[in-house]
């Protein structure tokens, strides 16, 4: 490079030293003069050290405009006193105003001083953008003060966009990058000054468009900055030395914000009992004018879950639990009792317990660990509900909404078209609200992968469709990445992610194995990988996305499969290679990563499902004695249908049996059942359990012992008593073993559901001793690691395994009871107060609590009370 002439290396590196050359005059000038710092910089310097004509010059400029903005927003400081290559906000400032008006006529510039940007450099695309490239560099830095001075560039670019700043897409992604850094208290004083420079442009430009942006995303910047105030997990105090600016920018958003966002602030957690805060929560509770009941303070956090920073989540969960609390060790029994909630009523309330199990799923996220003990304690209290019901699911639907399952229009018995076998409508729309989650994904590369992938769906005629479809903050979000359908830049984005797949290695199969994974670790690559084979554009435009969230993977993996199914010839014998990974791999008894063989029983039942609606769209003629007769119009149908040649109703290769074990080992009892019949109506050509072994008495053939095991746990006793009486009671009578030993223990599969083994016996015995010697923390300690094992193991089981859940629940409500007798034996500990320490050994001796304190409760805690007195 240094052999290079000065022209040469001005040409290559223009955007470059053009930014750094018109900074450094910008900074070293005194009058501030405009157009003169152009002129210098422009014709003396690169004209002369280029060798260009003004032409040339000018050409270069425009071609590299972008360029030059984003390099002039990395050279910015926190400093008032910078050194190079840095430069103060204000200097950069005015650098950008001249690169993007400077030159322009007089009589073109806006009389109030505000840019103009004729040439749209800060469209909301490009902002877009820069805001990504400062993300990046956020991300790369590894010292505070590195953060610190990449956060300015945030400062300089509102500063010159202005009102621009109040599109939906830019706004989010500020207040998405400010949320991440405000709890730090090196940069906290920083964030509350981009923070108050947004809002005042938001309040000069106040229109309902306008409102509702800010109204969308109030509980979340309410959340980050109550969380300045609220004790880490590491120090259960709270936090004493917030910015001043912090109380500030709480008050704007409140009791100073315009009438207009009073509707959003209904929706407002309610903010701790500090000092502090007493005249914001007076100010909320006079706007609201009704009692906000504990039961609507829940429902509206599951709501607002999303948006909230995890601190302020858990923090609303303690306060729900104190609310609800028949044992809060800080009031009084007779207090606690005349809570206007009552207990009998949670059960009863379809929508307070569905939002409770809907919480219990969310805790199998790994940053949700720290609410997982409230969430325990809230469906401890729902209990079972009514438990003579079972819960009942169809094979393949699934707990979350975003699951592609057939539904609607697509489960009618319309004719299917093999040939677009892919995401229908309504899945489409679920594809753009998980890319828009990942857009607004802390992680930097997720946003970055995210864009471009809503830039290459949005481009494309079902993408545009599916985007028409949301609200209009949705699309309002979405829009920035979309230019209109255009083909060419779909035909781009795909050949980038063709030349992606061709540099992976196809024959890397360690993406099946399990072992030492974490579920996103295991279906990010696996989905990344088997995205080479499909032919699908919504699917190959999502290639770079799904190793980065795999929500995403997850929610693609069915269509995927099925695409890969419809086009097997292409692939040669994948479907061999596919079924030998998943039998080695998932449905195997050694595989600890339950989720995956959820994951796979769901692929397994989408291709079922499409097999089985493709077949019921066939007709055909009856026989006289009841046969189905085709005709060859419809023999000809079967032919042209693409999964007329599979073996299985699932295209994989694998045994139904197998299927149907791994069903049932995951707790999936109702698929399992379906699978078992599938083999007897392979094996035996009719729906029928076949003949009896006599050769071998002392064990269940398999497929009868997975079909009692699996009706068993149903609990459906009219199946059971069927399949006994047909194949059972016969080869009993004729072998003379009338005690029926068959149907034994040690043969039950119930035992092999490989659930994590928790010890709960074992843990309770030493919480037992605890609560009698009254060791606090041991107790505490105990409780909590039970009550975290116990709502991970039943975040993951299935919904069919209605007896797995019923007996999670009573051993949570064990625990429960547990603690509501600590705090009647021990009022003057509390294990679960913040302020409790490890250093209180020396206890009082324990308090007998009276009849009328004990009889509200569970007879459990009167037993737990006077356990040490029997």
């Amino acid at each position: 490079m240094t052999a290079q002439p000065l022209s040469c290396l001005v040409r290559s590196y223009f955007a470059e030293i053009f930014s750094f050359c018109i900074a450094f005059h910008c900074q070293n000038c005194c009058d501030n003069s405009k157009e003169l710092i152009g002129k210098v910089v422009l014709n003396v310097s690169f004209m002369q050290f280029a060798e260009i004509s003004e032409h040339e010059r000018d050409n270069l400029i425009k071609r590299h405009l972008v360029s030059i903005v984003s390099h002039l927003l990395s050279l910015s400081s926190a400093f008032c006193l910078p050194v190079i290559p840095f430069f103060t906000q204000e200097a950069l400032g005015l650098s950008l105003e001249i690169v993007v008006d400077g030159f322009l006529e007089i009589q073109s510039k806006s009389l109030n001083g505000a840019l103009v940007d004729k040439l749209n450099v800060f469209r909301g695309d490009r902002v877009f953008k820069f805001l990504l490239e400062t993300h990046y560099q956020i991300t790369r830095a590894v010292h505070t003060r590195h953060r610190c001075h990449r956060l300015s560039s945030i400062q300089v670019l509102l500063g010159v966009i202005g009102r621009r700043a109040i599109l939906p897409s830019t706004s989010c992604y500020i207040f998405n990058l400010v949320g991440q850094f405000i709890g730090d208290c090196a940069l906290q004083e920083q964030c509350c000054n981009i923070l108050s420079t947004l809002l005042t442009i938001f309040k000069s430009n106040i229109t309902n468009d306008v409102i509702i942006v800010l109204g969308k995303q109030l509980q979340f910047i309410v959340s980050k900055l109550v969380a300045c105030y609220l004790p880490s997990s590491d120090n259960k105090e709270k936090n004493q030395h917030p910015s001043s600016r912090v109380l500030d920018l709480l008050h704007q958003l409140t009791v100073d914000a315009d009438p207009s966002l009073y509707a959003f602030m209904k929706e407002l957690e309610p903010f701790p009992k500090y000092d502090c805060f007493e005249t914001i929560q007076n100010f909320l509770d006079e706007i609201i004018n009704l009692p906000y009941s504990p039961r609507e303070h829940f429902l509206q956090l599951v709501k607002q879950s999303s948006n909230l920073s995890r601190k302020s989540l858990c923090w609303s969960l303690q306060l729900i639990r104190k609310k609800l609390s028949l044992w809060n060790s800080d009031e009084s029994v007779d207090t606690v009792i005349k809570t206007p909630f009552e207990i009998d009523a949670w059960e009863q309330d379809p929508e307070f317990v569905s939002a409770i199990w809907n919480f219990a799923e969310i805790c199998n996220n790994e940053k949700m660990t720290d609410s997982i003990e409230v969430v325990a304690d809230l469906i401890a209290r729902v209990g079972l509900g009514d438990p003579y019901s079972a819960v009942f699911r169809l094979p393949g639907e699934s707990n979350k909404k975003h699951y592609g399952q057939l539904t609607g229009d697509s489960m009618s018995n319309k004719t299917v078209d093999s040939s677009h076998c892919g995401l229908s409508e309504e899945d489409m729309i679920i594809l753009l609200r998980l890319l828009k989650k990942c857009v607004n994904s802390e992680c930097v590369t997720a946003v970055d992968v995210a864009s471009h992938a809503l830039q290459g769906i949005l481009s494309t005629e079902r993408g545009h469709i599916a985007l028409q479809h949301l609200d209009d903050y949705e699309r309002s979000l979405l829009t920035v990445h979309s230019k209109g359908v255009g083909d060419n830049r779909v035909e781009i984005l795909i050949n980038d992610s063709k030349q992606k797949c061709n540099a992976i290695n196809r024959n890397d199969f360690t993406v099946w194995t399990t072992q030492a994974k974490t579920y996103k670790m295991w279906i990010c690559p696996l989905v990344h990988s088997l995205l080479c084979y499909t032919n699908d554009i919504i699917l190959i435009l999502c290639h770079d996305v799904v190793l980065q969230t795999d929500e995403i993977a997850e929610f693609l993996f069915p269509f995927l499969l099925l695409n890969i199914a419809m086009t097997n010839e292409i692939h040669g014998d994948i479907c061999h290679l596919i079924s030998e990974k998943v039998e080695k791999n998932i449905l195997v008894e050694d595989n600890d990563l339950i989720k995956s063989v959820q994951v796979i029983l769901h692929a397994l039942n989408k291709l079922r499902s499409y097999s089985v609606i493709e077949m019921s769209c066939i007709p055909s003629t009856p026989h006289k004695y009841g046969r189905a007769t085709s005709s060859p119009k419809i023999r000809y149908a079967l032919e042209k249908s693409k999964h007329h040649t599979w073996k299985k109703v699932y295209w994989l290769s694998i045994d139904y049996l197998l299927v149907a074990k791994a069903a049932y080992r995951c707790g999936s009892f109702f698929t399992a059942v379906m699978y078992a019949e599938y083999w007897c109506e392979e094996h035996y050509s009719r729906l029928t359990l076949g003949s009896p072994n006599y050769f071998n008495l002392d064990l269940l053939e398999p497929h009868i012992e997975l079909l009692i095991g699996a009706i068993t746990q149903i609990n459906e006793p009219d199946s059971i008593y069927g399949i006994i009486q047909t194949h059972k009671y016969e080869a009993a009578w004729r072998s003379g073993n009338w005690d029926f030993s068959l149907i034994s223990s040690e043969n039950n599969p119930s035992d092999c559901c490989y659930f994590k083994i928790i010890h709960f016996n074992e843990n309770l015995h030493s919480c037992l001793r605890a609560f009698q010697e009254g060791d606090c923390v041991e107790f505490s300690s105990k409780i909590k690691d039970l009550k975290k094992e116990l709502m991970l193991s039943l975040s993951n089981v299935s919904h069919e395994s209605t007896r797995y859940i019923h007996s999670t629940i009573v051993k949570i409500q064990t625990l429960e009871h547990l603690s509501v007798a600590w705090g009647l034996r021990w009022p003057s500990i509390s294990y679960n107060n913040y302020s409790f320490s490890s250093k209180f050994r020396n206890y009082p001796e324990p308090t007998l609590p009276s009849i009328v304190q004990v009889l509200p409760f569970s007879i459990f805690c009167f037993l737990f009370f006077f356990i040490d007195f029997l």
